[in-house]
């Protein structure tokens, strides 16, 4: 995994203007942050398809996307490229990963390097039983707002350059969505329609 991030960012870094370093710096536009879905509101979950489902598990990463700021999406290509330095101590890694993470923000500000994206290997959602399932595409989207916003605050709080610091080979997957505690929105959902959430 690290020789993957770092052939990618050094592939992205290559013919890097000096002179960026003066320019003024602004935040990309990275879409809505709510979960957007095609699919009819008043849509009962049972009657989703497969191709239904991966859509919904797009739309709820790209959510999570959008909330995640450039500094912890940037770690994530700094962690690749300091990373690869198996050799250097855990302090040079650190350091080297924070240079790259802040020359990924300046050229995303650019406009000359796309924002290393939040990606699930998998989304758990909709993969059990779901048939039969009255809950609403609107309840769920619902819920799944509620999710987004929990997903991202534990990615930024989880992928950091300080990932370095550990003297094993650091993994920059973010961690596994989940239902945030007490949340009303979603309790009808685990409860009727529990192959919903697979945790």
């Amino acid at each position: 995994m690290r020789t993957l991030f770092a052939l990618a960012a050094l592939t992205s870094l290559v013919g890097c203007d000096a002179a960026s370093d003066a320019l003024g710096l602004g935040e990309p536009d990275m879409g809505p942050t709510e979960v957007v879905l095609t699919l009819p509101d008043e849509q009962p979950v049972g009657e989703l398809t497969p191709d239904d489902n991966t859509a919904i598990c797009e739309a709820f990463s790209a959510a999570v996307n959008s909330q995640v700021p450039n500094s912890t999406r940037c770690a994530v290509f700094g962690v690749g490229v300091a990373g690869a330095d198996v050799e250097a101590e855990d302090a040079a890694q650190v350091a080297a990963c924070l240079d790259a993470a802040t020359q990924c923000e300046r050229l995303v500000a650019l406009g000359q390097q796309s924002l290393p994206p939040i990606t699930y290997a998998d989304c758990g959602l909709l993969k059990g039983d779901t048939s039969g399932c009255t809950v609403t595409v609107g309840e769920l989207r619902t819920c799944l707002n509620l999710m987004a916003e929990t997903a991202a605050g534990a990615v930024q709080e989880a992928l950091t350059c300080h990932l370095l610091d550990l003297s094993e080979i650091p993994s920059v997957e973010p961690p596994a969505p989940v239902v945030p505690e007490g949340a009303e929105e979603c309790t009808r959902i685990r409860m009727e329609c529990p192959g919903v959430f697979v945790e």
